[in-house]
C-alpha cells in the first residue's frame, strides 16, 4: 500500500484537547464552511453541471458541500427529472444507478479535498420506509460511503418535519455512533449530528450519540433583527455543549421569507457570517439566487451562481486560515467590551484577540497590560491596515476602526 494521496489528511474528527474544533487525523486545522447543494444527484443524473457548481464553491473558500442521500423531488422542488434511491421507491429494491451518480459526486468531493456532509434522510414521506428498512437503508450508507475520509454525517434535515418522534432519531444515532467502523479513533470522533428547524438550542445536546451540534438560526429566528446578533448568540449559547457548533442555515443569500423585516443584503449577510466566526463557530452558505427561492434556486439545482456574498466568505475563511491565528484555542469574549454598540470578540485571554465590530464605531477592549501588535481588517475588501504595536498598562484601550463600514481588530501580544 502506498502514501495517501496529496491532500488526505485522514479522516474528519472533533478534537478533545480542543472540543469546539475540527482537526484531521495528521493534526490539519480544519475551519468549516459549507455550501448547500441539496439535490445535487439529480443534477448529477441529468448530466448538468454540478463538478462547476462545487469547483466554483470551492474557489471562494467553501470546503464542505451538504447534500440528500434521498431528494424531496415529489413535492416539485427541483427543475430536474425526480429519481430515487430506491426502484419506483421501493425501499425494498435499490436503484443502482443512482447510488453510482451518488459515487461520483463523492469521489468529485473527494479528490476535490472537500467534506461530503451527507444527509442520509430528510423531510419528506417518501424518504421512510418501516423501522427495519430505514435502519437497513442506514447501514447500507454506513457501509458505501463509510470509508471516504472526506465524508461526515447528518442524519436529517429538519428531523422536526419528519414526523418521527425524537427517540427515532436518538435510536438511529447510536446505530451510527456503534456501526461506523471509522466514528473513533481515540477520543477523536468523526462529525456525527442532526438538522432541526429555527430555534437557538440543539435540540439533542443531551442525547449521547452528537459529535457536533447543528444549528438552523437565521432570519426566521424571531428575536434578533441584525444578522451579527443572530449569527454570535447561536453559536455562543450553544457553545454549553462542549462540542463544535455549526449554524447550517444561517440565512441563504437572496432569502427574504414573508413576514420578515430584516432586510438581507450583503451587508446584513457578512454581518452574520462574521457573528458566527467571532463566537466561535462555523456555517453553511446556501443560495436562493437572483429571484425568489423556489425549485429554480441553486440551493434545489445545484446549478452556480455568481453572488457578491461569496466573496466575503472568502476573505473570511482566508483571514480565519492565512493569518496563523489559532483559532481553536480561542473562546467568546463579548464581556471584554466595554464600550462599543455590537462588537463580539474571540479570545486567547492575555494572548490573542479578534474584535468584530458590525456597525464600524469606535469600542473600547478590557486587555491586561503588555505590547501588542495591531491590524484592521475590512472584511468587505479584504483590506489590511497595520496600525504598529502598542502598549498598555491601563484596564481599557479604546479602538477607532481607520475605515468606514464593519471593521475586525485582530491583536497579538508580543
Amino acid at each position: 500500500m502506498g502514501p495517501a494521496p496529496a491532500g488526505n489528511h485522514g479522516f474528519l474528527r472533533r478534537d478533545p484537547r480542543y472540543p469546539y474544533s475540527f482537526v484531521w487525523d495528521d493534526g490539519t486545522r480544519y475551519f468549516m464552511w459549507g455550501q448547500t447543494y441539496y439535490q445535487i444527484v439529480l443534477n448529477a443524473m441529468a448530466d448538468g453541471g454540478w463538478r462547476t457548481a462545487i469547483d466554483r464553491t470551492i474557489s471562494y473558500g467553501m470546503n464542505k458541500v451538504r447534500l440528500l442521500l434521498t431528494p424531496w423531488c415529489a413535492s416539485g422542488s427541483s427543475v430536474y427529472p425526480c429519481v430515487y434511491p430506491f426502484v419506483g421507491n421501493d425501499h425494498d429494491v435499490l436503484n443502482a444507478p443512482y447510488w453510482q451518480t451518488l459515487d461520483r459526486i463523492i469521489e468529485h468531493l473527494e479528490t476535490s479535498n472537500t467534506v461530503a456532509d451527507l444527509i442520509i434522510f430528510t423531510d419528506a414521506s417518501t424518504a421512510f420506509g418501516t423501522q427495519a428498512q430505514d435502519e437497513r437503508y442506514l447501514r447500507y450508507a454506513l457501509a458505501r460511503f463509510g470509508a471516504y475520509h472526506h465524508v461526515i454525517w447528518t442524519l436529517t434535515n429538519e428531523w422536526n418535519f419528519t414526523k418521527q418522534p425524537q427517540s427515532y432519531w436518538n435510536a438511529m444515532g447510536r446505530v451510527v455512533r456503534r456501526e461506523d467502523p471509522w466514528m473513533a479513533r481515540d477520543r477523536f470522533l468523526r462529525p456525527l449530528s442532526i438538522h432541526q428547524r429555527t430555534r437557538m438550542d440543539f435540540e439533542f445536546s443531551g442525547s449521547g450519540w452528537p459529535v457536533h451540534a447543528v444549528i438552523q438560526f437565521g432570519l426566521r429566528n424571531g428575536r434578533y433583527p441584525h444578522g451579527d446578533e443572530w449569527g454570535n448568540a447561536g453559536i455562543v449559547f450553544n457553545r454549553r455543549w462542549g462540542m463544535p457548533v455549526v449554524n447550517d442555515e444561517y440565512g441563504y443569500i437572496g432569502e427574504q421569507p414573508q413576514g420578515v423585516v430584516a432586510r438581507y443584503d450583503r451587508g446584513q449577510y457578512r454581518r452574520v457570517i462574521w457573528g458566527i466566526a467571532v463566537g466561535g463557530g462555523y456555517g453553511s452558505a446556501g443560495d436562493c439566487g437572483k429571484h425568489p427561492c423556489d425549485k429554480t434556486s441553486p440551493i434545489f439545482t445545484a446549478d452556480w451562481e455568481d453572488q457578491d456574498e461569496y466573496l466575503d466568505i472568502r476573505n473570511l475563511v482566508n483571514f480565519w486560515t492565512t493569518k496563523g491565528i489559532q483559532y481553536w484555542k480561542m473562546s467568546p469574549g463579548n464581556h471584554l467590551v466595554t464600550d462599543g454598540t455590537r462588537v463580539y470578540v474571540l479570545a486567547a485571554p492575555g494572548d490573542e484577540y479578534v474584535a468584530y465590530s458590525a456597525t464600524g464605531e469606535p469600542f473600547t477592549l478590557r486587555l491586561p497590560a503588555g505590547t501588542y501588535t495591531v491590524e484592521w481588517f475590512n472584511p468587505e475588501t479584504g483590506a489590511v491596515t497595520g496600525s504598529g504595536p502598542f502598549s498598555t498598562r491601563t484596564a481599557s484601550r479604546a479602538f477607532v476602526p481607520p475605515f468606514v463600514g464593519d471593521a475586525v481588530l485582530h491583536l497579538k501580544r508580543r
